[in-house]
């Protein structure tokens, strides 16, 4: 009996001491060192989730991070990381483990797991403040290329720029998520060079009905312009990656750049030229995306998320700036508001293109969506020769004649020498001494119809001997202005002119 009891207590002793040798042993360490906590604590799919690791040792090197799900690793760090706050954002509706290791001095690894269920999908992420992450994990399934086998996470920077201004020039829905523009615009995709960004802008443009145009912007003085009207640029930072620059600082010399994956950007810029503004509004260097206000570092693909940051106007200037152009006329009816093209326009009447359609309207249920809402809306041609549409430069633009006394066209915004319009679909210049402003007509003047069977051309004056202004076929509406000496000044089709009051008839 007591060679068993003696036995016995030696069996009863060995878990203590199987205990006290794990404890002790190289390579592990004492349980409750690290903690890993996450939030929200029942995320959904889709959701942003904040891992943070907390670790009682001093002697801590870095973490390794695991995530797992379906009993496959979805990733795993591939060194140590000093980054012990993570982000990841789940795709499916399952549980996940993420496994941490600490690493200590001494090759000594404490290993913590965590599961983390995901139940639910969360809403998309939407709207005009929007920054995607295009590392961050979610985009790693989301095809763009299928030809090519490049996702959205690789190769989709373009597709994010342009869906960041599509968001801030007021779009909304599915159509303008990354996902989803990289499923439209597939074709866009170039193996070796990535996206064209003319021609994802280009044929966006046509889609949306915002405005674009083919030539890149260089020139600093047209780059501030534009901004300041409201535009936004999709820019080439190197070889493969694009950002969107979405507005202007009030000096007018710095940029505010929205990136979806600033690593990149960094590569470029190095430790000289990306700035972050500080709350008095003085700007500060910074060398490292690590140093930008908000960022946030994801464990899928140990990378940077998207985030927001200044360049100088001159490192901007060099980088093929592509222009998107909010829709700058909004027809107001009872249907509501609709983004408008303008194919001609009166003061009385205008004909502009709704969703691939032309429409009659008139002209004072138009709304400008340009700076100096109190300019005149539109500029009358004085001058009798004509005026000559040019670029900022004053160079004449190649496939346009002067545009003819009596034409009236919309300004966007008038300088003091001269006026910045849209002409048939081109963006310019005319002279301020070559026209007259105008507003839109307060109420319909009389009416008319063209008699006879032909065209009928107008004068510039009251008098059949005077220049030639304006044509308009038998039939055509047009509104009467003016009467004197047997003649009437009339309008129709963007364009004045005298004619005989004679050959006008009632209209039918």
């Amino acid at each position: 009996m007591p060679e068993l009891l003696s036995v016995l207590r030696r069996r009863a002793c060995l878990p203590l001491v199987l205990l006290l040798f794990l404890l002790l042993s190289p390579g592990l360490s004492a349980r409750g060192e690290v903690s890993v906590v996450f939030s929200p604590s029942a995320p959904r799919a889709g959701e942003l989730v904040e891992v943070t690791v907390s670790c009682d040792a001093s002697d801590v090197r870095g973490v390794v991070y695991r995530l797992m799900s379906g009993g496959k690793t979805l990733s795993r760090s591939k060194s140590p990381q000093q980054h012990f706050t993570a982000f990841f954002r789940p795709r499916l509706e399952r549980e996940y483990v993420l496994e941490v290791t600490a690493v200590r001095g001494g090759n000594v690894t404490e290993i913590t797991t965590v599961s983390i269920p995901v139940s639910g999908t969360a809403p998309p992420e939407m709207g005009p403040d929007v920054i995607y992450s295009q590392r961050d994990g979610w985009w790693k399934d989301k095809k763009y290329s299928v030809e090519h086998n490049r996702t959205v996470e690789s190769s989709g920077c373009a597709v994010f720029a342009l869906s960041h201004a599509l968001q801030r020039m007021g779009y909304t829905g599915e159509s303008v998520l990354p996902d989803q523009l990289a499923y439209t615009y597939h074709k866009c995709y170039i193996e070796g060079t990535g996206s064209s960004i003319e021609a994802l802008v280009t044929q966006a443009a046509l889609d949306f009905g915002f405005l674009t145009f083919h030539k890149t912007v260089t020139d600093r003085q047209e780059i501030t312009a534009f901004f300041r009207r409201g535009d936004l640029f999709v820019l080439g930072i190197v070889k493969g990656h694009a950002a969107l620059a979405d507005r202007m600082d009030e000096s007018a010399g710095m940029v505010h750049i929205v990136d979806s994956a600033p690593g990149t950007s960094f590569s470029k810029f190095g430790r000289t030229e990306v700035f972050v503004r500080e709350e008095d509004g003085s700007y500060r260097q910074v060398s490292s995306p690590e140093e930008l206000p908000g960022i946030r570092w994801y464990l899928e693909n140990s990378d940077y998320g998207g985030a927001e940051y200044w360049l100088r106007l001159e490192s901007c200037a060099g980088l093929n700036l592509r222009i998107l152009r909010r829709p700058w006329l909004t027809l107001i009816s009872g249907e509501g508001e609709s983004a408008a093209q303008a194919e001609w326009m009166g003061t009385v009447r205008s004909v502009v293109r709704i969703d691939g359609k032309l429409r009659t309207v008139s002209t004072r249920d138009l709304s400008w969506n340009t700076l100096g809402e109190e300019q005149p809306k539109l500029a009358l041609v004085t001058k009798q020769a004509g005026a000559v549409f040019t670029d900022r430069k004053g160079k004449a633009l190649k496939s346009f004649r002067p545009m003819p006394w009596g034409r009236t066209v919309p300004v966007l915004w008038a300088e003091p020498d001269r006026v910045y319009i849209c002409y048939r679909g081109t963006f310019g210049y005319l002279r301020r001494e070559d026209v007259r402003l105008v507003g839109a007509a307060a109420e319909d003047p009389p009416s008319a119809q063209i008699a006879g069977r032909s065209t009928l051309r107008g004068h510039t004056e009251p008098d059949m001997k005077s220049p030639a202004a304006g044509e308009w076929a038998a039939g055509d509406v047009v509104f009467i202005l003016d009467q004197k000496d047997g003649f009437c000044l009339v309008e129709g089709s963007g364009l004045r002119g005298w004619v005989p009051a004679d050959s006008l008839s009632a209209k039918e």
